[in-house]
C-alpha cells in the first residue's frame, strides 16, 4: 500500500482530538464512580475496570491485525483481507463470551464482587471485539477522520451508559451492566460511522495465528498496567484500595493519552520503509510522558477535588508517581506497536516476564501501602522499557555496524 510521505500533522491532530474526547468520557465515567460510589464499591469498580482493560487486549489485537494487513495490502485485494479478519474476530468474540461464564466465579471471589459483575464486564469486552476490528480496517486505510469519529462515538456511548447505570443504582454490579450495554451500543455506532460491511469471508492462512500472537503480547502489557489495581484490591485494606483506584485514574490518563501517536503512525510502521515512523512514535510518546508527569504535580489538588474531595486527600502527594507509572507503560506500548507492525514474535515473552516479576515482588513483599505497589510497578516498567528500547533500536544498529565492518 502506498503511504503518503508528508508528516501527518493534520491526522495526528484529528486522532488526538478523538482519543482525547474518548478519554475524557472514560474518566468522567470513573470520576462519576468515585463521586457516587462508596470507597469500598469504587475499589470494586476500579478492579472491574482493570479487568475490562486486560480483557480488551483481544479487541485491540483485532484492531492491530486488521490495520497491519490492510496497510500492507494493495487496494484490489483489500476486501478479501477485511472479510477474513472479520471471520476470525467474530469467532474470537464468541469464544470470549463462552469463557466469561467459566471464569466468573473464581474471579468474583478474587475481586470480592458478584459473579454477575464479572460476566457483564467480560461480555462488554466481547462486544467490543467487532467494533475494534472495524476501527482497525479504517486505521489501515489511513482514513483518520472516519477513524477518529468511530473511535469517539464508541467511547462516548460506553461511558454514557455506564454513568447512567451508576446514577440509577450506585453499585459496582450495576456499573458493569452499564459497560455491557454501552459497549454493545457503541460498537454498533462505530460500525455505522466506519461504513465497513460486516461480511465474513473465507479463511486466510495466518490471520488466526497473528491475532493470537498479538493478543498474548498485548495481554501481557495490559495485565501489567492493570494488575496493580487488582492486587491493591486483594492485598490492601478496602479503603486503601479505593485510594489506589483513584491514583490509577491518573496512570490511565498518562497511559492512554499518547496512543493517538501510534494509531496514526501504525500504517507507516507497516510499510516498506518504516524506520522514521517507528522512531518518531516512540520518541514522541516519551516526550509527552515527561510533560504529563510534570503537569500532574501541579494539577494534583484539582484532580483530588474532582475525584471526590477530602476523602481521597491521602493519595494527593503520590499522584505524580501514578503519572510516571502510566507514562512508562505508554512508552512500552509504543515499542510494542512498533514490533507488532512487523509481525513481532518476541514481545509476549518480555511481557510475561514483567508480569511474573511484578506479581512475585508485590505478593511476597511490597504490598503494605499504596506507594509500595506503585513504586514496584514503576521499577518493573523501567526495566522493561530499557530492555525493549535496546532490543528494538540499539541491537539491530549494532548488528548492522558489525556486518558493515566484516
Amino acid at each position: 500500500m502506498r503511504i503518503p510521505k508528508r508528516f501527518p500533522i493534520r491526522d495526528l491532530a484529528l486522532v488526538a482530538a478523538a482519543t482525547t474526547i474518548t478519554n475524557v468520557a472514560s474518566y468522567l465515567m470513573s470520576l462519576a464512580g468515585a463521586r457516587l460510589l462508596t470507597p469500598q464499591e469504587f475499589g470494586a469498580f476500579g478492579a472491574l475496570l482493570g479487568l475490562s482493560i486486560i480483557g480488551s487486549t483481544l479487541a485491540i489485537a483485532a484492531q492491530t491485525v486488521a490495520a497491519r494487513r490492510v496497510a500492507a495490502t494493495d487496494a484490489a485485494a483489500r476486501d478479501g483481507v477485511v472479510s477474513s479478519v472479520l471471520r476470525v474476530t467474530f469467532a474470537a468474540a464468541a469464544l470470549l463470551l463462552l469463557a466469561s461464564g467459566m471464569v466468573s466465579l473464581p474471579l468474583a471471589r478474587l475481586l470480592n464482587v458478584s459473579a454477575i459483575a464479572v460476566v457483564a464486564t467480560l461480555a462488554s469486552v466481547a462486544v467490543l471485539v467487532v467494533g475494534f476490528s472495524v476501527l482497525g480496517v479504517i486505521q489501515g486505510r489511513s482514513e483518520h477522520g472516519r477513524f477518529g469519529g468511530a473511535y469517539a462515538v464508541l467511547g462516548i456511548a460506553r461511558a454514557a451508559c455506564t454513568i447512567g447505570a451508576i446514577v440509577i443504582h450506585p453499585s459496582a454490579e450495576t456499573a458493569a451492566i452499564g459497560m455491557l450495554v454501552g459497549g454493545a451500543f457503541g460498537s454498533v455506532l462505530a460500525v455505522l460511522v466506519a461504513r465497513v460491511p460486516l461480511r465474513v469471508g473465507p479463511h486466510v492462512r495466518g490471520v488466526s495465528r497473528e491475532l493470537i500472537r498479538n493478543t498474548i503480547a498485548l495481554l501481557g502489557l495490559y495485565t501489567l498496567t492493570n494488575l496493580d489495581v487488582v492486587l491493591a484490591r486483594s492485598l490492601l485494606p478496602l479503603e486503601q484500595s479505593g485510594y489506589y483506584a483513584v491514583g490509577a485514574l491518573v496512570a490511565k490518563i498518562a497511559f492512554f493519552l499518547p496512543a493517538f501517536i501510534s494509531y496514526v503512525l501504525f500504517p507507516r510502521m507497516a510499510s516498506t520503509r518504516p524506520g522514521r515512523a517507528r522512531r518518531t512514535a516512540v520518541l514522541a510518546t516519551l516526550v509527552l510522558g515527561v510533560a504529563m508527569t510534570a503537569v500532574s504535580v501541579i494539577v494534583a489538588p484539582l484532580f483530588i477535588w474532582l475525584a471526590g474531595g477530602e476523602r481521597y486527600s491521602g493519595i494527593e502527594s503520590s499522584l505524580w508517581l501514578f503519572a510516571l507509572q502510566g507514562s512508562i507503560f505508554a512508552l512500552i506500548q509504543a515499542i510494542v506497536y512498533v514490533r507488532l507492525s512487523s509481525e513481532d514474535r518476541g514481545s509476549a515473552i518480555l511481557m510475561a516476564m514483567g508480569v511474573l516479576a511484578f506479581v512475585m515482588v508485590v505478593t511476597l513483599r511490597m504490598h503494605h501501602s499504596v506507594n509500595e505497589i506503585v513504586l514496584t510497578s514503576i521499577l518493573v516498567g523501567l526495566a522493561m522499557a530499557v530492555f525493549s528500547w535496546h532490543a528494538e533500536f540499539v541491537s539491530p544498529r549494532q548488528r548492522g555496524l558489525e556486518h558493515t565492518h566484516q
